[in-house]
């Protein structure tokens, strides 16, 4: 599909040096138009703070430009709907940033991208401005799909205090989680905190930070489906005895999980590291809430370990912490 006629090649260069987010190409109405100098930019990096640092950008990208921006800020969970339906609409916007790799992927399939302007700003900026990783991520052979900005780890967190009192190592890997899991969920302590919410996206993303750690992949070398090789078979099995035997009751989301480690009531988690800010009780909005950090705040902060790289019992391949994911 084309790329909306309104906007023009330079400017979304400009837009793409300056945001440094993970923008992709939109696509909208094809046909011939002029340009209105106006672009539509959607961020998945919706939280106040950061909305107010994007304007500052934008701003300033504005007055340099002649563009004007109209910044959207939305919701991960509900990206890939709200895609389906602006392009249905035949409203989509023409640049996304902070997005996942999956979804990118996921409109790349479904025809949604111009892959000729992502590749002329990665040639403008210089293929080395990039993590060779990143690049390969985010391209089909000589298509580029995405502009690469930043990325990030699905952490494991464990309460450091509660296994130093059971006499428990630091959770690295299967063997290790699915022990400690068992030993200290008990009373209105749960073993562990994992997204069970068959819509959220979290949920995805949370079991394959453990499915790449066994190496589990969903196709293999030749194109053919493994994801029922006996590495993925474990995969689904591990993750199914933390949630399903040591995990809260009910359906678990991305906002439940933290909750639940927050308030003291879970000895281990998976979450992304964008929890590291909210752990040291820097957003008002998600402050930890267990018993301990009401008169110490840093309690449950200074008693959080964190794993990088969890190893399944088969590994191949990098493990999960190496993924280079071109945004959220």
């Amino acid at each position: 599909m084309a790329w909306k006629a309104r906007g023009t090649r330079t400017a979304l260069a400009g837009l793409a040096a300056t945001l440094v987010a993970g923008l992709l190409a939109g696509c909208g109405s094809s046909g011939e138009q002029q340009p209105d100098k106006r672009i539509t930019v959607w961020t998945q990096e919706n939280l106040p703070p950061r909305m107010a640092a994007t304007k500052k950008v934008v701003r300033r990208f504005e007055k340099e430009s002649g563009v004007h921006v109209d910044l959207v800020g939305v919701d991960e969970a509900q990206l890939p709907q709200l895609i389906m339906s602006a392009a249905a609409a035949g409203k989509l916007p023409d640049v996304i940033g902070a997005v996942p790799l999956g979804q990118v992927w996921q409109m790349y399939g479904n025809g949604l991208l111009h892959t000729d302007v992502t590749r002329k700003i990665v040639a403008d900026l210089g293929p080395k401005t990039f993590q060779p990783n990143a690049l390969s991520l985010t391209a089909d052979g000589d298509k580029r799909l995405a502009v690469p900005s930043d990325a990030w780890l699905q952490l494991l967190v464990y309460r450091k205090d509660l296994f130093a009192k059971a006499g428990l190592k630091a959770p690295t890997s299967y063997v290790s989680a699915l022990k400690a899991a068992a030993k200290l969920d008990k009373g209105d302590m749960d073993g562990m905190s994992l997204a069970t919410d068959p819509s959220d996206v979290f949920t995805q993303q949370s079991f394959e930070d453990l499915a790449l750690a066994n190496g589990c992949r969903l196709v293999n070398d030749k194109g053919e489906v493994t994801l029922d090789s006996p590495a993925c078979r474990t995969s689904f099995k591990t993750y199914d005895t933390l949630a399903r035997e040591h995990g809260a009751p009910g359906t678990q989301s991305v906002d439940t999980t933290r909750a639940t480690y927050f308030a003291g009531r879970s000895a281990m988690m998976v979450w992304s590291s964008f929890l590291l800010d909210e752990l040291a009780g820097l957003r008002s909005d998600a402050l930890p809430s267990c018993p301990q950090c009401k008169k110490d705040p840093d309690f449950l902060a200074r008693n959080t370990g964190i794993v990088t790289a969890l190893q399944g019992p088969t590994p191949s391949g990098p493990p999960s912490s190496a993924r280079s994911p071109p945004g959220r």
